[in-house]
């Protein structure tokens, strides 16, 4: 295969991209795409509200227009916060809570989740 294209679907820090990054790092193929902002032939990446389905298969349809075809999705998603559990306030736990983890695989235009 002479390419490969690899949508990330992420929350606003992009973490999707950063693993689409490392793994065109470790020559595990050419991952080209493009998201908002990026050159034409850089990775793909695509930063989502994260707590709803609807807009988590917006990012997938328009990297298939783009590009295709789309052989890897890589969806990530979550809220990094430090501290313990007990030093954990409200608001932060709601922003946890708030994304569902069934909302991150979207089924592929034309293809299986």
């Amino acid at each position: 295969m002479d390419r490969v294209v690899v949508a990330g679907i992420c929350g606003s820090l992009g973490i999707a991209g950063v693993a689409v990054r490392h793994l065109s790092a470790q020559g595990r193929g050419r991952f080209r795409g493009r998201g908002p902002g990026a050159a034409e032939g850089s990775d793909a990446e695509f930063p989502t509200d994260v707590t709803s389905a609807a807009n988590m298969r917006h990012p997938m349809a328009l990297a298939v227009v783009r590009h295709r075809a789309v052989d890897v999705q890589a969806t990530s998603a979550g809220v990094q916060r430090y501290g313990t559990a007990v030093e954990t306030g409200e608001a932060a736990w709601k922003q946890v809570i708030a994304i569902d983890p069934k909302d991150l695989s979207p089924p592929r235009p034309g293809g299986d989740t």
